[in-house]
């Protein structure tokens, strides 16, 4: 409701940038180009849910990066308002692929509370009101995501001997999962657990509370999936994106079938055909060690290594595993998550 109410003062401040600096609105524009041809809104028949990131959120990334950057006590615009709409996409660009939002909190100017918008969950780009987060209720791994594309679209524009401009901005490969993902899972999650926190349930307290932080039931769910996985999965993927399926008549569909359907994609890392996935000692991290078994369950076995240490680790091949079936060592982990866990 806030950020609804300051629509005409977010107007008057990116009015105000593009005059100072002339160039900011071709460098939005070609920000919001970028971002959409990177937007997975269906896959196959399966529509879904518009992502949190948007072309308004990359703009005001923007107008930060020109007139008051405030990130760990510096202050100052990172860009020249004299740079031309080209240098303003790539210094913007850059900026998003080396900064962690997840772990960074941003503000305009000095005077936002920090301290209250620091206690809530997620990235911070506290707006140049200090009213409102302009990142609120955007997911980590929708931010991870962002981070992984303009790392790459970073590589493209400094390669000078390539023709870039078409990968950049051209090409709608990005839109489709098989060119986005190493793999691609389609959920089908009962939300029953979910649901039945609604009606008072003391069991689905947490639930409950998951559910008004992010907004609604589904939301809740994708969030969770996506945190399980990324935690589980951190060595052998680089990126675990859960996308949520869009149906209009959610509430109607939901009483009827208590399902929804969710599609995970995985960037997998250097580390995916790894036999051993190795976790704590149960002596020396006796606390992780329970939240590692409470993750994995019956596979999780104590293993004596050849330094002597003791340390928990699931196994899932030997060494003669065949490099077709290593490739199916980070599937076959996401559906033992699954199956345990949802």
């Amino acid at each position: 409701v806030v950020s609804d109410a300051l629509q005409l003062t977010h107007m008057k401040y990116l009015f105000e940038t593009n005059e100072q600096c002339t160039e900011f609105g071709r460098a939005a524009a070609l920000l919001r180009v970028w971002l959409g041809q990177r937007t997975v809104q269906h896959i196959g028949q399966q529509q879904l849910m518009a992502p949190r990131i948007s072309g308004f959120a990359l703009t005001m990334v923007l107008a930060w990066l020109v007139r008051s950057a405030n990130s760990g006590g510096v202050t100052g615009a990172r860009l020249s308002s004299s740079m031309d709409a080209h240098q303003l996409f790539k210094g913007a660009i850059e900026f998003l692929a080396a900064h962690d939002f997840n772990h960074g909190a941003l503000q305009f100017g000095t005077d936002a509370d920090m301290t209250v918008f620091g206690a809530q969950s997620g990235a911070v780009l506290v707006d140049p009101s200090a009213s409102v987060n302009v990142l609120a209720g955007v997911q980590p791994w929708e931010l991870d995501a962002l981070r992984l594309h303009a790392q790459q679209t970073a590589l493209d524009l400094n390669h000078h001997s390539a023709n870039h401009f078409s990968r950049v901005f051209l090409s709608a490969a990005l839109t489709d999962v098989t060119a986005k993902y190493d793999h691609v899972f389609r959920l089908d999650i009962d939300m029953a657990p979910f649901l039945a926190a609604r009606f008072g349930s003391e069991m689905n307290v947490t639930a409950r509370a998951a559910e008004l932080e992010h907004g609604h039931p589904v939301v809740a769910v994708q969030h969770r999936i996506a945190q399980l996985l990324s935690t589980a999965l951190a060595r052998q993927t680089r990126l675990v994106a859960v996308h949520a399926g869009a149906d209009a008549s959610f509430d109607d569909r939901i009483k009827a079938t208590r399902r929804h359907v969710f599609v995970v994609g995985v960037v997998t890392s250097a580390d995916a055909q790894r036999l051993v996935d190795l976790g704590p000692s149960p002596d020396a991290q006796p606390q992780d060690a329970a939240q590692f078994r409470t993750l994995w369950g019956d596979r999780a076995e104590l293993r004596r290594f050849r330094d002597g240490s003791i340390r928990l680790a699931t196994v899932w091949g030997a060494n003669a595993m065949p490099l077709e079936q290593r490739a199916q060592i980070v599937p076959r982990m996401l559906a033992f998550l699954l199956r345990r866990h949802f």
